[in-house]
């Protein structure tokens, strides 16, 4: 009796997780039968060792915000095929705290605001 349950437990599992990928849908193909390329930007947030930053904004009118401790940060943010940009950026050690403002209109994205460095790519 015992290992009828086992074995109907497994198959339980296997069904649900069988219909539960079921659901997933696919990733758009291009034409061809391919995955299309990643679209999107990723927005990363270096901190020297003893610094601390926060960082919020927008890349091409989508929002994102992080944060870094002595260490870097990453997020993925969708493309919207715009490029224009606006961020502020809090930093602070244990002696000296920043704020910074930047706003441009680019590609690729490299500022920095005392000992942080702002990237998106």
């Amino acid at each position: 009796m015992k290992r009828e349950r086992g074995t109907a437990l497994a198959g339980l599992v296997a069904a649900v997780l069988a219909g539960g990928l079921a659901l997933v849908p696919a990733p758009a193909a291009a034409p061809g039968g391919t995955p299309g390329p990643r679209t999107g930007k990723v927005v990363e947030l270096v901190c020297r060792p003893g610094w601390r930053a926060s960082a919020a904004g927008n890349y091409g009118g989508v929002g994102f915000g992080l944060a870094c401790n002595n260490g870097r940060a990453r997020v993925s943010i969708e493309e919207s095929g715009l490029t224009s940009y606006s961020v502020r950026i809090g930093v602070e050690s244990d002696s000296a705290g920043f704020d910074c403002f930047f706003t441009g209109d680019a590609q690729t994205v490299n500022e920095t605001c005392a000992e942080v460095m702002l990237r998106i790519r």
